[in-house]
C-alpha cells in the first residue's frame, strides 16, 4: 500500500488528477465495438458517462483549490468574481485555465443540474444531452428549443481536450510555485478532519507506521 505522509499530500492531489485524466483519456478513445460486452448492436460510441464524471471531478478539484483565494478572480457576466463556496467550483471554467465565457446562470446549471446528478446519481437530467462531439469545437452547446426550453449538450471529447490543456497549465503553476495547495481552504479543511498519524523514516528511505492493533483487517 502506498502511503502519502502529510507533507506529500499536495503531490497526492496532482497524482490523483493525473490518474483521473489517464482514465478519461482511455474512455474517450475507447469504442464500444465488442458485441460480447455491449450487446448485438454496440455501435462505436465512447465511454461517455465515465469520461464526463472523471472530467467533472478534475474541474471540481481545480476549482476547489482556489476557493477562498481573494487574489484569484474570474470574469463572469462582466464582473470579476472569486470562488467563495463549493457550488462555485465550476466558475474555474471561465478562468485563464479553460477560457470559457459562460454566464453565471449557465455555470451554476452545469454544476448543480448536470455535474451533480451525473456524479452522485448516474443520471442525465431532462434538458441535457451527452454527446461524443467529435466534430464540435466547444465543450458545451447551449440552445433554446422550439418548445422554448433551454437545452445543454455536453460534448465529451472537446471537454476532454480543453480539460487536458487546463490541467497541464494547472500542474505547471503548481510545479513553479504559482499555486500553493497547502494554503487552499479545501486542503486546510481536509487536514483539520484528519487524525494525526506518526510516520517514521525507515533505513530504506520509506516511511512506516507502527500498528499497535488492528480494529479491522
Amino acid at each position: 500500500m502506498t502511503v502519502f505522509p502529510e507533507d506529500a499530500r499536495p503531490n497526492f492531489v496532482i497524482a490523483s488528477l493525473h490518474e483521473m485524466w489517464f482514465l478519461a483519456n482511455y474512455a474517450v478513445n475507447y469504442r464500444k465495438e465488442d458485441k460480447n460486452i455491449w450487446g448485438p448492436t454496440p455501435g462505436n460510441g465512447i465511454l461517455g458517462i465515465g469520461a464526463a464524471i472523471l472530467l467533472f471531478s478534475i474541474i471540481d478539484t481545480m476549482g476547489s483549490m482556489f476557493r477562498g483565494n481573494k487574489e484569484f478572480s474570474i470574469p463572469i457576466d462582466r464582473r470579476n468574481v472569486p470562488i467563495t463556496k463549493t457550488s462555485q467550483h465550476f466558475y474555474i471554467l471561465n478562468s485563464r485555465y479553460f477560457g470559457l465565457g459562460l454566464s453565471k446562470v449557465d455555470l451554476d446549471k452545469i454544476y448543480q443540474s448536470i455535474r451533480s446528478p451525473l456524479v452522485h446519481n448516474s443520471i442525465i437530467p431532462a434538458g441535457v444531452l451527452l454527446d461524443p462531439g467529435e466534430d464540435e469545437r466547444l465543450p458545451f452547446n447551449i440552445s433554446i428549443t422550439t418548445a422554448n426550453q433551454k437545452l445543454y449538450i455536453v460534448n465529451v471529447i472537446p471537454l476532454f481536450h480543453l480539460t487536458s490543456s487546463a490541467l497541464s497549465a494547472f500542474q505547471n503553476d503548481f510545479k513553479n510555485g504559482v499555486i500553493d495547495l497547502e494554503k487552499s481552504i479545501a486542503y486546510q479543511e481536509i487536514m483539520r478532519k484528519d487524525v494525526p498519524t506518526l510516520f517514521m523514516a525507515h533505513e530504506d528511505g520509506t516511511l512506516r507506521v507502527e500498528i499497535k492493533e488492528w480494529i479491522l483487517k
